[in-house]
């Protein structure tokens, strides 16, 4: 039998495979399959009898055996880069959550000297009122009465 007319048997068996397995077998796999195979209508396959009852070319068996070490080895392939793709995306998680935990550090610096200057502040404002207060006292009468109308009651 030619290598044509292998691949067509092969061909006619992975058809009668369920989608499932079917979809397991690499793409180029196929398309090398189907690109080269000769179309044959003195081969059939039947597929009442099981796999090893089949009559198939010794030859047929060896391409079934790669195409499927072929597909074995790209499932592998698969689970190992989806595992590198979920072990990047935690790192990336990780890394994203640190810068995080960094700039919620950096807040938490900038209040607490916020707070600890407050003092000083209210102090320094306290010290000002309290001078801008006095300054207003020495103004004679009738001109705090005219111009600061309330004077008393608006103080802090």
């Amino acid at each position: 039998m030619t290598k044509e007319k292998v691949l067509y048997q092969v061909k006619l068996i992975l058809d009668n495979l369920n989608e499932e397995e079917y979809k397991r077998i690499r793409k180029e796999d196929l398309d090398y399959i189907y690109n080269h195979m000769e179309y044959d209508e003195n081969i059939t396959i039947d597929t009442s009898l099981s796999f090893d009852e089949l009559d198939l070319d010794p030859v047929t068996y060896d391409v079934l055996e790669r195409i499927i070490t072929n597909a074995q080895v790209s499932e592998e392939k698969s689970n190992e880069e989806s595992i590198d793709n979920n072990t990047s995306k935690i790192e990336n998680n990780v890394e994203i959550q640190n810068q995080k935990v960094e700039e919620l550090k950096k807040l938490v610096v900038d209040y607490k000297s916020l707070v600890d200057n407050k003092d000083e502040e209210i102090k320094r404002l306290s010290e000002n009122n309290a001078q801008l207060f006095n300054s207003i006292k020495k103004c004679p009468f009738l001109i705090r009465k005219i111009f600061f109308k309330d004077f008393e009651q608006k103080l802090l």
